[in-house]
């Protein structure tokens, strides 16, 4: 385990953000390693983070930064660091220019660092069990985390040792407005502030409008070819059951998913209607490409980038064209690209040239990823979802990717990633594909 020093009783691993502007050291005790910890999955967790859940890990003392990374920080005087407190007893502090969550304090002067953003957690903790499940109404990422090195995670309602919840449970209040959930139009997401407060259409025709390159979550980008990733085929993979545009212009079904023979199939779907511009449905009615059944592709991402940006190890993202992306109170898509059109709440980080990291300022919660090789379709990240509609991971509205992690090849070495890959690969979409929806009208101007 790489340190920054160590004595008889403590060992100090660095803690810092993407940008490196929030750059410390923190204890913590020998006799404490590996650290239990467990997987949030409360309402207040995942609309601060963004994030499906969080966790923090306790330590010894403030955070170590200064010039030589020798003093004790007093967060009313550092710079780098914004506090949000959601409650009068705690205080989350994140990096002011990029937006990674560091440190929790609570009234009581303890100090807590977020797992995400230290350099080298291997060998450090060890999860637990997930808390707060409840609040997500359908279990959330507990359901596509089940086990980690080999044991089986408890899912406690609230707190360690209250009810636990059974695996595919969905609330009681879900289970009554199913057929609302589904056959909503709109789904809220909302930062814990409420400086973001958007709204998401469901897929039609506009959706299947921009043309965007293929992401990592599709196709590992340092091993593929690069006329692959170009998508000349101009397939639509954000949407689910995917479609392109034909030679006459139309939509038509379309595929991206691998073949028997290991490779993936690009373009139209084979068979004798792949050029046809309907599809028949499960009730053997005639259907546009796009129809009421479509939904946007949902996927985890555990690049470095991510995890040091958010402070979480998993950042899932939602695809979703702009065009089906609204601000409360408005009727116009929303605007990442142009100054003056921007939300006011939402800050902008270059995370990278041309790739751009969306958040609030004032909670830092994440927001939004796009970059200028695909403006019009955006990454919305899931844990702003509102979990009232049709609970967290929102499957009326989210084709989950199982088949793979984005960028896992370079992830850092952690035991609920590859708990997270295995928990995927075993997925059941409840998605039930035998029940009708009704035609999804077009946004009014």
């Amino acid at each position: 385990m790489s340190t920054f020093m160590e004595d008889e009783n403590t060992i100090y691993i660095k803690s810092q953000c993407h940008c490196g502007i929030g750059s410390f050291q923190v204890a913590f005790a020998k006799s404490r390693i590996p650290v239990t910890n467990f997987l949030c999955h409360c309402d207040i967790c995942r609309h601060v983070s963004g994030e499906m859940a969080f966790y923090f890990l306790p330590i010894e003392g403030p955070p170590i930064g200064g010039p030589y990374a020798m003093q004790p920080i007093d967060p009313s005087k550092d710079s780098s660091l914004t506090e949000y407190r959601t409650s009068a007893s705690t205080a989350w502090y994140f990096c002011h220019n990029c937006s990674a969550h560091l440190f929790l304090l609570t009234r009581d002067s303890e100090w807590f660092v977020s797992g995400g953003s230290l350099r080298q957690a291997e060998g450090l903790t060890e999860l637990y069990c997930h808390i707060n499940v409840a609040d997500t109404m359908d279990g959330g990422l507990a359901d596509q985390i089940q086990v980690v090195d080999g044991k089986v995670l408890p899912r406690y309602s609230k707190r360690v040792g209250s009810e636990q919840i059974p695996l595919g449970w969905r609330s009681d209040k879900l289970q009554s407005r199913t057929d609302s959930s589904r056959t909503s139009q709109k789904m809220r997401a909302y930062c814990h502030c409420g400086a973001i407060d958007i709204y998401v259409t469901r897929p039609n025709e506009l959706s299947a409008q921009p043309y965007a390159p293929y992401p990592d979550i599709l196709y590992p980008l340092p091993q593929t070819r690069l006329s692959t990733i170009r998508n000349k085929s101009d397939v639509k993979w954000w949407l689910d059951p995917p479609v392109r545009k034909n030679s006459i212009g139309m939509l038509v079904p379309a595929s991206v998913r691998p073949s028997p023979g290991g490779s993936r199939e690009v373009g139209s779907r084979s068979g004798s209607g792949s050029n046809l511009p309907a599809q028949i449905s499960t009730l053997g009615e005639a259907q546009p490409a796009v129809h009421s059944r479509t939904r946007f592709l949902a996927g985890h991402c555990v690049c470095s980038h991510c995890r040091q940006g958010c402070g979480f190890d998993i950042q899932s993202w939602m695809f979703v064209s702009r065009t089906n992306v609204f601000e409360k109170g408005s009727d116009k898509p929303i605007v990442v690209s142009k100054e003056e059109e921007r939300p006011k709440g939402l800050k902008q980080y270059l995370s990278s040239p041309g790739r751009y990291h969306e958040f609030c300022g004032t909670c830092g919660a994440t927001a939004f990823w796009w970059q200028a090789g695909r403006p019009d379709v955006i990454d919305v990240s899931v844990g702003l979802l509102d979990q009232s509609i049709d609970g967290v991971r929102a499957e009326n509205w989210l084709k989950w990717h199982k088949d793979r992690l984005s960028y896992v090849e370079n992830s850092a070495k952690n035991n609920f990633v590859q708990g997270l890959k295995d928990g995927m690969a075993k997925l059941q979409d409840s998605f039930d594909a035998a029940t009708p929806l009704p035609t999804t009208p077009l946004p009014k101007d």
